[in-house]
């Protein structure tokens, strides 16, 4: 490789790493509330008279799942045959188990796998992300319980979105402080006027009502709960442009002939998209968002 070829190849990587932060705040970016390094996790729990289910799922952008690909492609031919998806799947399903805890009036209950399922999706920059599903059940007598606390610290060091539902069937949910229903569709779209203050909710503690009673009170979702928030398209032109900067970027990144002048052009276009997200909502977020990526992630 010649030494202008090597120079464009190391500027481009190295404007990479800058537009991770910075994408986060662009339109485009709203597949991944804190941009293309995070790891996202929903909690769908089911609260039955017999049985606690958690239909878990964990979507992750494309810098750590391009980072995890040599684990789930074990032998190394450049594809994921659908055995190795299944095998990773129930590996890491595996591990979510062992990190995610429930408690029933202060008494651990071990949760098991009774269901796995990992796939790639197409992501920016001709890169992928990935998509993690698990479903947890604990046998118990919900009937002689009183609360019900689960908390997930699956991959606790890495930076993303966090949600958490419940329901009861066949039993009643007291003011739970969840909604019922995601916000997401399950991790499948992120709402983009939530980009500035992402949820954060790992741990849920249920009250337990057995039987059905009176409607329960249910939470308000997030949306209704939080103020100040400003949305994308409030921003006006500003947006429009930073949206079309990003796309550019995304261009330039995803092709595979490297040159100096597309190694420049790039780096030019990630420094002022760094520069241009510090005016849009939740910069402080995303630089301690991005710091604790770089140091821990």
């Amino acid at each position: 490789m010649s030494s202008r070829r090597r120079w464009a190849t190391r500027g481009l990587l190295g404007a990479r790493a800058v537009v991770a932060g910075a994408a986060s705040f662009a339109p485009s970016a709203s597949a991944h509330p804190l941009g293309n390094l995070s790891v996202n996790h929903f909690h769908g729990l089911v609260v039955r008279p017999d049985r606690v289910v958690d239909d878990a799922v964990v979507d992750t952008a494309e810098i750590p799942a391009a980072q995890a690909q040599g684990l789930v492609d074990v032998d190394g031919d450049g594809t994921a045959s659908p055995t190795e998806l299944a095998a990773y799947a129930q590996a890491q399903c595996a591990l979510l188990d062992a990190a995610v805890t429930l408690t029933v009036d202060g008494q651990p209950h071990a949760l098991s796998v009774t269901s796995t399922s990992f796939v790639y999706r197409p992501g920016q920059a001709g890169l992928a992300t990935s998509r993690l599903e698990c479903r947890l059940e604990a046998a118990l007598d919900v009937g002689s319980a009183e609360t019900i606390v689960l908390a997930d610290s699956f991959l606790a060091d890495r930076v993303g979105w966090h949600e958490i539902t419940a329901v009861g069937d066949g039993v009643t949910l007291v003011d739970p402080p969840v909604p019922t229903e995601s916000i997401t569709g399950r991790l499948d779209h992120y709402p983009v006027d939530l980009l500035s203050s992402p949820l954060a909710v790992r741990r849920v503690t249920l009250r337990v009502v057995p039987g059905v009673v009176s409607a329960p009170v249910v939470a308000p979702p997030p949306t209704a709960r939080r103020t100040g928030v400003v949305s994308i398209e409030a921003l006006g032109p500003f947006a429009g442009v930073v949206e079309r900067i990003n796309r550019w970027f995304n261009d330039l990144v995803g092709r595979r002939q490297l040159t100096l002048g597309v190694g420049s052009l790039a780096i030019a276009l990630a420094l002022l998209l760094g520069a241009s997200h510090a005016v849009l909502p939740g910069h402080g977020k995303t630089v301690m968002a991005a710091y604790i990526a770089g140091r821990q992630g």
